[in-house]
């Protein structure tokens, strides 16, 4: 056994021998050079960005950059995007010392439209070496619009006794969506944190006709979806109306794949009750 580890190691020292005294000491290789323009790359803080159905007049910015190296002489370049639903400068001018520039751009999504868009310097002026030579930016309108209609006092029982505030009411324009309606970011207004609006529709004579979710899911707080499925869980999820004009709203919350019981919160209007 010993002499099969001897004459091995011998064996593998005489191949790397072999194999290091056929490498040089030195590697040439050509690095990669800048490309002989502006060397334009793009930025943007946001690139997911959402209008309100509403909002006829739609833009966004992002940052139009050059390298240090080349702030010294003033440069004009020119933008390109994918998407003709987007309008772009003409032109964006660099004087000279400056190495960003913010630039707004300008869409016309239609309601409920979705589109995704890369924006780019030329090609004559990008830095096609660079991962960062252009941006991906996701647009999308809300298929409604929404106008201010109201107010309504919102209570949550789910994490508090009762914290309340006073929200905005909206009504839903368009064609068979007249009596939906939303609460405003209510759970924001109680809490300061929370995502979500509270919406719903009524029957021409006001009574209640369904709550609406995104996939079951009202809002989001504390890491806690509120989740309202009344079929598969009449018991803990409903939407009711007492006497005295209170909506109130019982829900299942939801973390990950689990779900648990307790979610309540109720909301009254106080303007512009339209039945």
């Amino acid at each position: 056994m010993n002499r099969f580890f001897k004459y091995g190691s011998v064996a593998l020292t005489a191949v790397l021998a072999l194999v290091l005294g056929s490498c040089t000491d030195e590697y040439e290789y050509t690095p990669v050079s800048m490309p002989d323009n502006a060397c334009i790359t793009l930025s943007a803080e946001e690139t997911n960005v959402y209008f309100e159905g509403a909002q006829e007049n739609q833009s966004f910015t992002f940052n139009v950059n050059r390298p240090d190296s080349l702030k010294e002489n003033a440069v004009t370049v020119s933008l390109v995007c994918d998407n003709d639903k987007v309008t772009l400068p003409e032109s964006v001018s660099f004087a000279a010392g400056e190495t960003t520039k913010e630039v707004t751009a300008t869409c016309s999504l239609a309601k409920g439209e979705k589109v995704t868009v890369s924006i780019s310097a030329s090609e004559a002026d990008a830095n096609v070496y660079s991962e960062k030579q252009y941006i991906v930016i996701t647009l999308e309108r809300d298929k409604y619009a929404w106008i201010a209609c109201g107010k309504a006092m919102f209570a949550d029982y789910t994490f508090s006794d009762g914290e309340s505030a006073e929200v905005e009411v909206q009504r839903c324009e368009g064609e068979g969506v007249e009596n939906t309606y939303k609460l405003v970011q209510p759970f924001t207004a109680v809490y300061g944190e929370g995502t979500g609006d509270v919406r719903f529709e009524l029957n021409t004579d006001g009574t209640i006709k369904e709550l609406i979710t995104d996939g079951g899911v009202i809002a989001t707080l504390a890491g806690y979806d509120y989740y309202f499925n009344s079929v598969q869980y009449g018991a803990y999820c409903n939407f009711e109306k007492t006497e005295d004009g209170i909506y109130v709203v019982n829900t299942l919350l939801k973390k990950g794949s689990s779900l648990y019981t307790g979610g309540q919160f109720i909301f009254l209007w106080t303007e512009g009750y339209p039945f």
